[in-house]
């Protein structure tokens, strides 16, 4: 099962405390952490990887969009 990111589980937290978010701002929120994510693996690699790399890790750490995360 994947890990749940901190932008996930906040928003689990909002809407099952009755908050609507607006999809857009939830969809853009998981973007901009899965970007940070990648960023800051790639910053602090000690040897060279590609973006694939990365993508792929964070797919198998943290799912992707289509597996239906919030």
């Amino acid at each position: 099962m994947a890990q749940q990111t901190a932008v996930e589980w906040l928003i689990e937290k909002q809407l099952d405390a009755g908050y609507g978010l607006p999809k857009e701002w939830r969809e853009q929120a998981k973007a901009m952490e899965k970007e940070q994510i990648i960023n800051a693996c790639e910053s602090h690699a000690d040897y060279p990887f590609d973006y694939k790399d990365f993508i792929d890790y964070y797919n198998e750490t943290y799912g992707n969009d289509t597996q239906g995360k919030i």
